[in-house]
């Protein structure tokens, strides 16, 4: 298991990249995370390499860990970039699959209604409230 519980873990892809373009896109979207209020986000790479490892870790590659903070915006606000960085790849055969505590979200292949309504109902089971 990548993380600990209560973190986000997303795995990505995009049809036809290979380990170096799946690696730059990750290492794009967690700059992209780290401007929200989560607390890190982690390379699975970098959580799962031996010391002193060097290369892409296929098992890993496209994988990051988000840390969130106690707040709930978070939530809303990683998904939200995570969802804007789906749209910006239309036609490159992007996927992203989100987990917390066991659920599962995927947005790959939804309408934008359709992600509307997944990540309301998946940030309301992950309300503290």
């Amino acid at each position: 298991m990548l993380g600990m519980p209560g973190d986000l873990v997303l795995f990505l892809s995009e049809r036809d990249a290979d380990p170096e373009r799946l690696d730059t896109l990750t290492r794009q979207l967690r700059t992209r995370l780290l401007g929200t209020d989560v607390v890190d986000v982690r390379l699975a790479s970098e959580l799962a390499a031996p010391a002193g490892s060097r290369g892409v870790d296929l098992a890993t590659a496209g994988a990051l860990v988000i840390t969130l903070a106690e707040a709930l915006p978070s939530l809303g606000q990683a998904v939200q970039v995570i969802r804007m960085w789906l749209s910006q790849g239309q036609g490159e055969g992007r996927e992203v699959r989100i987990e917390l505590d066991g659920d599962v979200l995927e947005l790959s292949h939804a309408t934008e209604q359709q992600q509307d309504d997944l990540v309301q109902i998946f940030i309301q089971k992950h309300s503290p409230n």
